[in-house]
């Protein structure tokens, strides 16, 4: 969603790696390595996905935990999705703050307010949410708070958003199902960089159209 707004995108690896294996065994390349990195500054915003083993080893990374906090007393964007939530508070940037994450996760957040209804939480510059099924929603707030314009509602119309908010229910095709019957299952996704449980940091720069 970031570069449907035109918003440059740089995939940077925690690790110094030149690519990311997920925890599915996903290899993503990515834009930069952290050592790269010489002015965290330089960026409009900060985002980091969920997933584990990856959210455990960002939070106790330094240097990340760095990053976070000299974006965040820079009124810059902060984010995290899913269990990447624990980034931010070690960095102890959440104690003012309302915000969600993945359930499980509630009890390691040193924040003001912890709310377990909203998918997507917008606390002035921090962003949090919940879990990989609303990372698109999580997607439409980052654009939404970085461009302040129509750019995000036009490109959750286009993606279609309205629709999938209308049809969220799983339909239940059990009672069609024969108990002696196999059947090879083929499912075609999308990858969202934002939900994959990576071991990886991404970092967002908005460059405003000329």
């Amino acid at each position: 969603m970031l570069r449907r707004a035109n918003i440059h995108v740089d995939l940077i690896s925690a690790n110094n790696e030149d690519y990311i294996t997920s925890s599915h065994d996903v290899k993503i390349i990515v834009d930069k390595k952290i050592d790269d990195i010489d002015n965290i500054l330089d960026y409009d915003a900060i985002v980091i996905p969920g997933g584990m083993p990856g959210s455990t080893l960002l939070r106790d990374n330094d240097k990340i935990i760095k990053f976070y906090q000299e974006m965040y007393n820079a009124g810059k964007l902060v984010a995290a999705i899913c269990a990447a939530p624990i980034v931010l508070s070690k960095a102890g940037i959440l104690e003012d703050k309302e915000v969600t994450s993945y359930p499980t996760f509630e009890k390691e957040l040193n924040c003001k307010n912890y709310n377990n209804k909203k998918a997507v939480v917008v606390d002035k510059n921090v962003i949090t949410a919940q879990g990989a099924a609303v990372a698109t929603l999580f997607g439409y707030e980052i654009v939404n708070y970085l461009l302040q314009d129509n750019t995000a509602q036009n490109i959750s119309d286009a993606m279609l958003v309205p629709i999938l908010k209308n049809n969220y229910k799983i339909q239940n095709l059990r009672p069609q199902i024969k108990i002696s019957e196999v059947f090879r299952i083929i499912i075609s996704s999308i990858l969202l960089i934002l939900s994959s449980q990576l071991l990886q940091l991404p970092v967002y720069k908005h460059q405003p159209q000329v």
